[in-house]
């Protein structure tokens, strides 16, 4: 006798593991890489090309040390930044722990040239705050080899964050199996925090990046 309760449930399941693979499939297809490194200005949308970050919401929101962080707080003192954004847990080495290695490496080329920690600023934002408090943001810049002296590592209120992100067009979606699927952008803002160039995901190179940042001094 057919068991018709069992087979719904197992249409059930089928339809809603499809739907879910249809997003996690759109979600890749919308942060795929579709040009050269590091973007042209002409590849940003208005919105975003537009943006003043000192604007950004920032209710809640705290550095490495457990300290309130806000945008307009950290431009106050016109530098320029190098800013991108990662998770701590990160199983892919493609993508976050490269792109913290290749900041790592810009910060290097650019002591090599004579720019001084003070004279710019690195800021690294968490794309996960409920799973990375400052003590694990602090660690993971450590072990890829960041120059703290001026690095500022963002993490805190989930919200806040997430509306941060979607301003930065950064695409964030968690899989089933608690694996955050993402895209990823790194940033070089000039001292009045606007976009002065960009880069997608983390294919570029760490000596574009010092260069763009080198132009801002």
């Amino acid at each position: 006798m057919i068991d018709l309760g069992r087979q719904l449930a197992g249409l059930r399941r089928r339809v809603l593991l499809a739907l879910v693979m249809l997003a996690t499939l759109l979600l890749f297809a919308g942060c795929e890489d579709k040009g050269p490194y590091p973007l042209e200005l002409s590849d940003y949308q208005t919105a975003v090309l537009g943006l003043d970050f000192k604007t950004l919401p920032a209710r809640g929101l705290v550095d490495q040390k457990g300290e309130a962080f806000s945008f307009a707080n950290y431009w106050a003192d016109g530098k320029p930044v190098m800013m991108t954004e990662i998770y701590t847990n990160c199983p892919m080495p493609d993508m976050c722990p490269m792109l913290m290695a290749k900041v790592a490496r810009a910060q290097t080329i650019l002591a090599e040239q004579g720019v001084k920690p003070q004279d710019y600023r690195v800021l690294i934002l968490s794309m996960d705050p409920e799973n990375d408090p400052p003590e694990a943001m602090l660690s993971y810049a450590q072990v890829h080899g960041l120059r703290m002296e001026n690095v500022t590592l963002v993490t805190g209120n989930k919200q806040t964050l997430d509306a941060v992100m979607k301003k930065l067009e950064v695409g964030i979606r968690m899989a089933p199996d608690g694996e955050l699927i993402h895209s990823m952008r790194t940033y070089v803002m000039d001292a009045e925090g606007k976009i002065a160039a960009g880069f997608r995901q983390s294919g570029w190179k760490p000596e574009e990046l010092a260069t763009r940042l080198k132009g801002q001094l």
